[in-house]
């Protein structure tokens, strides 16, 4: 694979049409269902991969049109985890709430493979490098609400052993760079320090593909009040790690992209 030095890409995900779904409190509801859901999905990636190649972007993804969020669509594919009767937990994003989130009930792994078909049928549409995404061992954690009572640090190497089954799946199906969203790693940079970076480290073990980690505030216009974590301290930690990028977010947070230079 060769991108050029300033590669142009998406962290991942595009808006799904309104014929393939709606959106109700934040979650998507896809309008069909079986066989004419899956052809509306192929129809839906395929039109969001043309309309990246049209702009001229050199990284495509597959606009995630199949996923109902960034995080439920691989915990799926996970043995440990309910989605069906959820719970709530109250979470942080653009402010303190309560949401239902997917129940931990018991060890976390792999059953099987997420996302490596949606990469296969995303590779078959393009001659262009394809990038995928998997959400993080922390970010999994703050979504999700544990009910095992299960050390932290522990839990999240768990989780981490289950998405680097996924990742090596992906590297094998000819995946031409892996990213990890991390946006909780922003929130959290004490467990950063404490397990974050360990466990990011093994969900890249035996991963020789391109891989980035992807870093935000989250989205523009939300509350003023800003984090007190700054990214220069997480970016230098998450450097002594297999990591070998960064798809880091600069509207929300108002950084300047100088920052960086510290990834050197």
């Amino acid at each position: 694979m060769q991108l050029p030095p300033i590669a142009t890409t998406t962290i991942g995900s595009f808006p799904r049409p309104s014929w393939l779904a709606t959106t109700e409190r934040s979650r998507v509801i896809f309008r069909l269902e079986g066989g004419a859901l899956k052809e509306a999905q192929d129809d839906a990636t395929s039109l969001n991969m043309q309309t990246q190649e049209q702009i001229g972007l050199d990284l495509l993804t597959d606009g995630e049109q199949r996923r109902t969020g960034f995080i439920d669509h691989i915990l799926a594919a996970f043995n440990g985890i309910d989605l069906n009767q959820q719970a709530l937990k109250k979470i942080y994003r653009r402010r303190e709430q309560d949401r239902l989130v997917p129940r931990i009930v018991g060890k976390v792994k792999r059953r099987g493979p997420a996302i490596v078909d949606d990469l296969r049928f995303a590779k078959a549409q393009t001659k262009k490098p394809v990038k995928m995404a998997v959400p993080g061992p922390m970010t999994v954690i703050d979504s999700t609400l544990d009910e095992t009572h299960t050390d932290e640090p522990a839990l999240a190497m768990d989780i981490a052993a289950a998405l680097n089954a996924e990742l090596l799946e992906l590297q094998a199906a000819g995946c031409d760079v892996l990213q990890i969203d991390e946006p909780a790693m922003t929130r959290y940079h004490e467990k950063v320090f404490a397990y974050g970076a360990r466990a990011l480290d093994r969900c890249l073990e035996g991963i020789q593909t391109p891989s980035f980690v992807h870093l935000c505030y989250g989205y523009p216009g939300g509350l003023s009040q800003q984090h007190q974590y700054e990214y220069p301290e997480l970016l230098t930690e998450l450097m002594k790690t297999r990591i070998g990028g960064f798809a880091v977010e600069f509207a929300r947070s108002n950084y300047d992209p100088a920052v960086l230079g510290i990834c050197k």
